[in-house]
C-alpha cells in the first residue's frame, strides 16, 4: 500500500476545483484560473486544502475535548501578545464578540483561493467558507458581522 503524501494527494485532488483570481487589463476586468495547486499542495499559508465536512468534523471533535484536553485548549484559544500584536493563540485568531461571545478560528487567502473557518465557542456552531476565488471567502465572512 502506498502511503505517501504523492498518492495520497492523487487520491484527494481528483475533483480539485480550479482557483481563480480577479485580472483587469485593457481596461477589462475578468475572472483568470490561477494554477494555484501545483506539487506543493498541502503547505500551510493558503496551500492546505479540506473539505467543509472535514473541517465541520474537527471543529466538532476540537469543541467536544476528543482531540485534546480542555486544559490544552484554553492554552491554544489564548492571546500569546509576545508572538503577536494581534488577538493570536497557538493557530487561532481570538475574537470576543459582544453579539458571538467567544469565537476562534482561522483563515487564509493566495491567488485563485481563499478560506475561512470559525469556531463560536458560545453559540455552539460553526462557520466554514472555502472559497476558489481570491479574498472571496472574506467578504462572506464580514457580511457575517465576525472580524
Amino acid at each position: 500500500m502506498d502511503c505517501t503524501f504523492d498518492s495520497y494527494r492523487k487520491k484527494t485532488l481528483s475533483n480539485l476545483a480550479l482557483g481563480y483570481d480577479k485580472v483587469q487589463e485593457e481596461g477589462k476586468t475578468f475572472w483568470r484560473k490561477t494554477g494555484f495547486f501545483s506539487k506543493n499542495d498541502g503547505t500551510p499559508s493558503g496551500g492546505t486544502y479540506s473539505t467543509v465536512d472535514d473541517l465541520l468534523k474537527f471543529s466538532e471533535a476540537f469543541r467536544s475535548d476528543l482531540l485534546i484536553s480542555s486544559e490544552s485548549k484554553e492554552l491554544l484559544m489564548s492571546a500569546k501578545p509576545k508572538l503577536s500584536s494581534m488577538n493570536y493563540g497557538y493557530g487561532f485568531w481570538i475574537e470576543n464578540s459582544r453579539i458571538f461571545g467567544r469565537v476562534v478560528g482561522n483563515g487564509g487567502t493566495a491567488p485563485g483561493v481563499s478560506a475561512n473557518f470559525r469556531i463560536f465557542l458560545d453559540k455552539g456552531y460553526t462557520m466554514i467558507i472555502l472559497s476558489n476565488y481570491s479574498e472571496k471567502s472574506f467578504l462572506l465572512q464580514e457580511k457575517s458581522g465576525t472580524c
